[in-house]
């Protein structure tokens, strides 16, 4: 296994369900444990938060609930062998797309038709709506177009923000397993931006103005997260109350490596 993303996801959920430890998993994963073992410090860290009332219904909800989909590695780059030079007119009737990059332009298609004003029923679905997966396919897709690392936590960041308007809206459905669905989904899209963005800073790279718009946009998120918790059903209102934790906990880290970083 080498996708980071799907090995999180399993991580998490073994923990949570008290079938492993960090150190199980790490072991299970050597390959994999520089890069995974500040994540699920960080996750144990985040959810190390007090106490609240949680439903039954929420306590029973122990399903896989973070990053369901894998992100495809895309195939290895071959450089061209040396050709002889040829007429415009024959190098365009000899020329053969790669399957590469057929697979781009049909992804991009994909994340126009899904992500266009004509997919409102996609765009606006909640995680236990049939379409939701689609709409987290071309979530991902748009990520694996994306060309660099700081890019792509923003993306991640962007995605944010459509979990918790999820997370709002299934609440005040009284679905509660949706947003907690929602919930896992955005505190792992927030541990994986905040990790992409910390490789970028050891690379030499400056992610401060990232890390400042961060902070704003959590500022949003939250006041959203409170405005909705008068209007939301009790048994459903744990998962906003632990989003706002985890918002909150993110801040907080924002704030001291900008502190730490002026």
């Amino acid at each position: 296994m080498s996708d980071i993303e799907f090995v999180l996801a399993e991580c998490l959920t073994a923990i949570e369900k008290q079938q492993d430890t960090i150190e199980g998993c790490l072991a299970r994963h050597p390959d994999l444990a520089g890069e995974l073992e500040p994540l699920l410090r960080l996750a144990a860290e985040v959810r190390a938060v007090p106490a609240v009332e949680p439903s039954p219904i929420f306590q029973q909800a122990a399903v896989p609930r973070l990053l369901n989909l894998i992100r495809a590695r895309e195939a290895a780059r071959v450089a061209p062998a040396p050709v002889a030079p040829a007429s415009l007119w024959q190098r365009l009737r000899s020329w053969r797309p790669s399957r590469t990059l057929l697979m781009r332009v049909v992804l991009a298609l994909l994340v126009v038709a899904l992500l266009s004003g004509g997919s409102v029923a996609t765009a606006q679905s909640l995680p236990d709506s049939p379409l939701y997966p689609v709409k987290r396919a071309a979530e991902q897709v748009s990520l694996n177009l994306t060309l660099t690392e700081i890019q792509r936590a923003k993306r991640l960041l962007d995605f944010t923000d459509e979990r918790v308007r999820e997370m709002i809206v299934a609440a005040r459905l009284n679905k509660p397993l949706a947003a907690e669905r929602a919930l896992r989904d955005y505190e792992g899209a927030l541990l994986l931006a905040g990790a992409k963005l910390q490789r970028e800073w050891a690379a030499g790279r400056d992610v401060r103005p990232v890390m400042k718009a961060l902070m704003l946009r959590l500022d949003k998120q939250q006041a959203a997260l409170e405005k909705a918790l008068p209007q939301t059903p009790p048994r459903s209102k744990v998962a906003l109350i632990q989003a706002l934790v985890v918002s909150r906990r993110a801040q907080e880290r924002a704030a001291e490596f900008l502190q730490n970083n002026p």
